[in-house]
């Protein structure tokens, strides 16, 4: 064999190997990874757990407290530290110390190997983050209790925790269960009428997740029975005609105060035009924290029990 042909022959076997390196070295890091579909459809790939997970909202927030340990979280959204819309507690965010903002120089600084983004918060971060190799898993805005435990259900399989996922679900049919227990004596024709009102009028569309929230409640919602649906309106002359029995005003929102929740609810009930309302001659109006109302977690269950401990006190009485 020439000095040439072997030459040639090492370098075909030194390409051999390395092949060969890279083939096993690529089964490797295939070889625990997992396929998920997000709640648009998208597939997303991740080869193994994740283990800095970036979250965009609070409601995923939520789910991962309750599904990974903490040092499994590289950031939760600055949202989670809002008493009025998080229900999570302060030891809990206190084991979290970034805060993310939702844009892709804020999000990569800790360097993900998955991030919770929400349809509501836009896709534009997700498909630049997609291009730089980051899993993005994209959640739903669900209108309903069982699309909510879908969404659950969907993080729990991208963060590897699909048993632990299935365990929040059955705890919060638990509670339901409960919860129905003790309202299963109001019966259709002995439900109340309820209106929530945002500061800017009635809300609770027909055929979302507050509406569902209220009927889990054993409530009428008032807001969706006068027609409020999406992209439209009702005025105080339809909330009027409805007479709720019980009506839930803002606790929170973005540039008001104690001090202007408290003057909100006084003008409120002083408006000449709700005095023949009987939630306003009977004072069942009450300030409802927005977290209950906006609940977009396992933390729901909290919020159904909300509304009907407060339309219905007779019930809990034994309750602190």
């Amino acid at each position: 064999m020439t000095k040439r042909s072997l030459c040639s022959l090492l370098a075909v076997l030194l390409l051999l190997f390395c092949l060969g390196c890279a083939q096993h070295k690529n089964t490797q890091t295939t070889s625990g990874g997992y396929t998920v579909t997000d709640d648009t459809g998208r597939k997303v790939m991740l080869p193994s757990k994740p283990h800095r997970i970036v979250s965009l909202t609070y409601g995923t927030d939520e789910m991962l407290f309750a599904l990974v340990k903490p040092e499994r979280i590289a950031a939760i959204s600055k949202w989670s530290d809002y008493p009025e819309i998080s229900f999570l507690s302060k030891a809990e965010t206190s084991q979290v110390t970034n805060r993310v903002e939702p844009n892709t120089e804020s999000i990569m600084q800790y360097k993900p190997d998955l991030v919770l983004v929400s349809v509501s918060t836009g896709m534009d971060a997700a498909h630049i983050l997609e291009d730089m190799g980051i899993p993005v898993y994209v959640t739903s805005s669900p209108k309903s209790i069982q699309e909510l435990q879908e969404k659950i259900l969907g993080v729990a399989k991208v963060v590897g925790e699909e048993s632990q996922g299935k365990y929040v679900i059955e705890q919060m049919n638990k509670r339901l269960s409960v919860l129905e227990e003790k309202l299963h004596t109001i019966t259709a024709e002995k439900q109340k009428v309820c209106v929530a009102f945002g500061f800017t009028g009635a809300i609770g569309r027909k055929g979302y997740l507050m509406d569902n929230m209220m009927r889990l409640a054993h409530l009428r919602n008032g807001s969706a029975e006068a027609g409020l649906e999406q992209g439209n309106v009702i005025s105080k002359e339809q909330v009027i005609a409805k007479n709720p029995d019980v009506i839930f005003l803002p606790a929170w929102n973005f540039g008001h105060t104690e001090d202007d929740i408290g003057r909100y609810k006084k003008e409120f009930m002083q408006d000449p035009a709700w005095q023949t309302v009987k939630a306003v001659q009977d004072k069942e109006v009450f300030i409802m924290p927005e977290r209950y109302r906006y609940a977009a977690s396992q933390h729901i269950v909290e919020g159904i029990e909300a509304y009907a401990s407060m339309a219905y006190p007779e019930l809990f009485k034994k309750e602190k």
